[in-house]
Parts: structure tokens; sequence; C-alpha cells
């Protein structure tokens, strides 16, 4: 998979965080429908999926990387509100973006390398 495609596929569960974490908390872990169960165990892997690559930010490029990626793609604030709050511009926002995406997924791929 390619960076745009792991970018692309980081988003898409960024979008849809929130909306499984809540689901997550409603449903019954212990459940005995087999169908129930599935869909509990997929919505847990995205939201760990998603923590973990905000772990992972956080961890590489510091608390501010995160609360504005947090922001961008989970709470879709545009760049240029982000770029207010923080007194910087919509350019550096979006250049700083690309770059720590690219250092997570770059260190993604590298530990998936290691794991084959």
């Amino acid at each position: 998979m390619n960076e745009k495609n792991k970018y692309e596929a980081f988003k898409d569960s960024c979008r849809t965080y929130l909306r499984e974490k809540a689901m997550l908390a409603k449903m019954n872990p212990n459940t005995e429908d087999p169908l129930l169960k599935t869909r509990y165990r997929f919505l847990k892997e995205d939201v760990a999926y998603t923590e973990k690559m905000l772990d992972k930010l956080e961890e590489k490029c510091g608390t501010n990387a995160r609360l504005m990626v947090y922001e961008l793609l989970i709470e879709n604030r545009t760049q240029t509100q982000v770029a207010k709050d923080y007194q910087i511009t919509r350019r550096q926002v979006q250049y700083s973006l690309e770059k720590w995406m690219d250092a997570i997924l770059k260190d993604e791929e590298a530990h998936q390398e290691e794991k084959e």
C-alpha cells in the first residue's frame, strides 16, 4: 500500500472514530449473538488502531501534533481554523500535517516489515 493510500485509510478511521467509540460504549462485549460479537470486535480494532496511531504521533512529534491532527481529522476542523487557534499560517498546518503523517506512516511500515 502506498503512502497516499495509507494516509487515506488513516483519515477514514479518524472520520468514524467518535461514532465507533460511542457505539462501542453502548455494546455488550459478552453478547452471545455471533454477528454482534464480530461487530464489537471490528469496532474495537478500528478504535484501537486510531488511538495507537495518535499515541505514536504524540510520541514521535509531540502533544501539539496529536492535538492538531485530532482537531483536523477527527473533529473535522479546517486548516484555517486550526491555524488561527495555534497562531500559525494555514500553510504551516498543511506542511506539518504532511510531515507528521509521513513520519508515523513510514514508522508503521517499518514496524510491519520487522514483523514479517
